[in-house]
């Protein structure tokens, strides 16, 4: 949820979700070569709209029916690190972070484990299930229309942003609401927005 509410919001359907996997290497490498494989392809596995990268080309490459697991979206950034057992890739679905997908990966991979954190900003839907703050510690994110996005871990963090962007100190929940709201009527065109991500339950 939203920390701070703005007459205006930007309001994209999409979600953007960062993924950390890790387990056995062996999965974790072979989930990896298989996404490898479809990125690498000339044409997509199954015809879609989206390329060689949409999800549904992995469903299908893993044996199920892609109108069976809702998989509408693509994904982008893959990497492995063999050193370190992690996978690590961001994908951009639709409207939210495609649980049913990712339950599906891990009843095909048992040993993996899948660290999120998702954004959809136009439902205010800011979601992380890396409670233990392992891969994805931040819990607010500062989105500032004309600087690059901030990333916080507590509060304190985003008082301070917050005091940078606007020039007012603040050290409450209220004085920040207080201070974006003067600095957003005087800035229609680059406000700030914050977000408090939620802890989620596999």
């Amino acid at each position: 949820m939203p920390l701070y509410f703005s007459k205006t919001k930007p309001m994209p359907n999409w979600c953007s979700t960062s993924y950390v996997v890790t387990g056995d290497k062996k999965e974790v490498r072979d989930l990896y070569e298989k996404m490898k494989s479809l990125e690498e392809r000339e044409k997509p596995l199954v015809e879609n709209d989206f390329g060689v990268t949409w999800l549904g080309n992995l469903v299908t490459l893993l044996g199920r029916s892609w109108k069976e697991v809702y998989c509408r979206g693509e994904w982008s950034g893959l990497i492995v690190d063999i050193e370190d057992n992690e996978l690590r890739f961001y994908t951009m679905t639709a409207w939210s972070e495609l649980q049913q997908l990712r339950h599906f990966l891990q009843e095909k991979y048992p040993s993996l484990t899948f660290y999120f954190r998702s954004e959809e900003p136009g439902m205010c839907i800011f979601q992380t299930n890396d409670a233990g703050g392992i891969y994805f510690p931040e819990r607010y994110k500062v989105e500032h229309w004309d600087e690059e996005d901030e990333y916080c871990t507590d509060l304190e963090e985003v008082f301070d942003v917050v005091s940078d962007i606007t020039g007012t100190t603040v050290r409450t929940v209220e004085e920040m609401n207080k201070a974006v709201d003067t600095y957003n009527d005087t800035h229609e065109r680059e406000p700030i927005f914050i977000y408090e991500f939620e802890t989620v339950k596999d």
